[in-house]
C-alpha cells in the first residue's frame, strides 16, 4: 500500500506540472487509459508535493513530509476546534494532542491518503466560526479546506460530510439558519 500511495501522489504531482489534461492517466493497468481513478488520486496533498519534485528526485522524500505535515497540521487545527468550541486555551492543547497522535494513526502509517484527515476538524472549526460571524472571508475559508480535505480521498470527503452534519444539527437553529449565514 505505501508503494501505491507514493506511486500515485508522484504521477499526479508529475501529471499537474507536465501534462494537467492527462492526470487520471496512470502507467498501470494498461490497457485501461485512466488508471488513477481506481485509487485514491490525492490532488491536494499532489499540489503540495509538487515544490518537493523540484529539489529531489527521491519520491519518498515527499510522501514522507507529507506524513510529518499530516501530523502537525492535525495537532493544530484539532486545537483550532477545540478552542472554537470550548473557548479553552488547555482544552485546544490537549485536543491538538489527540487528533494528531490518534492511536488509528499507528495502524495506518503506510497509508497517506488515510493520515491526512487533518482538515475535518479545521473544516468543522471553519463552519462554526462562519456560524457565529457569517461573512464571505469566513464562507471562502470554509469552502477551500473542505474542497482540499475532499480531493484526498473520497471517503474522507464522505466522513467529514457526516461530521458537518452531525455538527450542523447539534448547533442552535437560529445559529446555523440565521439570514446572514443562508446569505452566503
Amino acid at each position: 500500500d505505501p508503494a501505491l500511495m507514493c506511486w500515485t501522489l508522484q504521477w499526479v504531482s508529475r501529471a499537474l506540472v507536465h501534462n494537467p489534461a492527462q492526470l487520471f492517466a496512470g502507467n498501470t493497468f494498461f490497457p485501461y487509459a485512466h488508471a488513477v481513478v481506481l485509487t485514491d488520486s490525492m490532488l491536494s496533498l499532489a499540489i503540495l508535493n509538487v515544490p518537493v519534485r523540484l529539489f529531489t528526485a527521491n519520491p519518498w522524500v515527499g510522501h514522507n513530509l507529507l506524513i510529518v505535515l499530516a501530523h502537525y497540521l492535525s495537532c493544530v487545527w484539532g486545537g483550532w476546534l477545540a478552542r472554537e468550541v470550548t473557548g479553552s486555551e488547555t482544552a485546544s492543547i490537549w485536543g491538538g494532542i489527540f487528533w494528531g497522535f490518534l492511536f488509528f494513526r499507528v495502524h495506518h502509517i503506510g497509508h497517506l491518503q488515510i493520515l491526512s484527515f487533518q482538515a475535518i476538524p479545521a473544516a468543522a472549526a471553519a463552519l462554526i466560526r462562519f456560524w457565529r460571524t457569517p461573512g464571505v472571508r469566513a464562507a471562502l475559508l470554509f469552502a477551500v479546506l473542505f474542497v482540499a480535505q475532499a480531493l484526498v480521498s473520497w471517503y474522507l470527503a464522505f466522513i467529514m460530510a457526516v461530521i458537518l452534519a452531525v455538527i450542523a444539527a447539534c448547533r442552535p437553529r437560529q445559529e446555523t439558519l440565521a439570514p446572514g449565514a443562508l446569505k452566503h
